[in-house]
C-alpha cells in the first residue's frame, strides 16, 4: 500500500493535536480502498478508545412484522420487492443487511445514502422500510412507534433496548457486528504525553454525566491502556476485512 510521507501531512506529535477516528478509518477502510494516501497502523498512535456500540434491525411499522423471523417470512413471501437503506457502501448498517441475507437467504436489494442522516427521513416514511442503524439516530423513533426494533447486531442486549433480543437471540449469530471509535495521536508522539493522554481521557469517559449519555445512545465505556488499544485494533481490522470479503465489497 502507498503511503504519503507523514512528516508532510502529519500534526507535530507533541500531543497538542489529535484525532478521533473509528472502525471505519484505522480498519475497514483497508477493504474499501486500495491505495490509500496514509497508513491507519503507521502513521498514527492510538491513546484511547471510547466506546463501543452496534446498530439494531429496524422496520416500519407499515410492515406489521415484530420479529426478525417475521421480517424474513415477509421477505420470503416478497422477493425482490423491498428495499433497505444503507449508510453506505461497506458502512456497518450495509454489512450487517448483508450477512442477514446470506444467513435468511432473502432478497431485499440495498439503496445507498450518504450517511444515516440522509437514509433516515426515507426510512421513517416507509420509502425504504428497513435498515439497520445506530440508536443515536433511530432510537426516538423506535420509541414514538413508528419503526419497530427487530435485534440488535450485539452479542447481548443493550442498555437502551432492553427488551431487544441480540443477533444471536433472535437465531442470526453470524449477524454480529460491533463498532468503536477512540483518540489517536500523530505517529511518534512521546510516552509520557500518550500515557497522560490516556488517563485523563479514561477519567473523563468514567463521569456518570460522559456515561449516562453514551448510555443514552447506546454506546458503552472501554477504557484501555495505550497498549491494550493498539492490539485491540491490530485484531479488529482481520475481522472487518473478512465482514467486508464476506458480504461482497472488493477494495476499489
Amino acid at each position: 500500500m502507498h503511503t504519503l510521507e507523514p512528516s508532510r501531512w502529519l500534526a507535530a506529535p507533541d500531543g497538542y493535536t489529535l484525532l478521533f477516528g473509528a472502525y471505519l478509518e484505522m480498519g475497514a477502510v483497508l477493504g474499501l480502498f486500495s491505495n490509500l494516501p496514509y497508513d491507519p497502523e503507521k502513521d498514527f498512535q492510538p491513546i484511547a478508545a471510547t466506546g463501543r456500540s452496534c446498530a439494531a434491525l429496524l422496520a416500519h411499522r407499515s410492515l406489521k412484522v415484530e420479529t426478525t423471523q417475521q421480517l424474513v417470512s415477509y421477505l420470503k413471501q416478497h422477493p425482490g420487492e423491498l428495499s433497505y437503506a444503507s449508510a453506505g457502501l461497506g458502512t456497518p448498517q450495509h454489512v450487517l443487511m448483508e450477512k442477514l441475507k446470506q444467513a435468511a437467504g432473502v432478497d431485499i436489494k440495498a439503496v445507498h445514502y450518504k450517511g444515516s442522516g440522509q437514509a433516515m427521513p426515507d426510512v421513517i416514511w416507509g420509502r425504504v422500510p428497513v435498515m439497520f442503524d445506530y440508536p443515536q439516530s433511530s432510537a426516538a423513533h423506535v420509541r414514538a412507534g413508528t419503526l419497530v426494533a427487530l435485534m440488535t447486531g450485539c452479542t447481548h442486549r443493550i442498555d437502551i433496548y432492553p427488551d431487544v433480543p441480540s443477533a444471536r437471540e433472535a437465531g442470526f449469530p453470524t449477524v454480529e457486528v460491533r463498532t468503536w471509535g477512540g483518540f489517536f495521536a500523530p505517529a511518534g508522539t512521546p510516552r509520557p504525553i500518550v500515557e497522560r493522554l490516556n488517563r485523563e481521557l479514561n477519567n473523563i469517559q468514567r463521569s456518570p454525566d460522559v456515561r449516562s449519555h453514551l448510555a443514552y445512545v447506546g454506546a458503552e465505556i472501554s477504557p484501555m491502556t495505550p497498549d491494550e488499544f493498539a492490539q485491540f485494533i491490530r485484531e479488529d481490522r482481520p475481522r472487518w476485512l473478512a465482514l467486508l470479503r464476506a458480504a461482497g465489497i472488493k477494495p476499489e
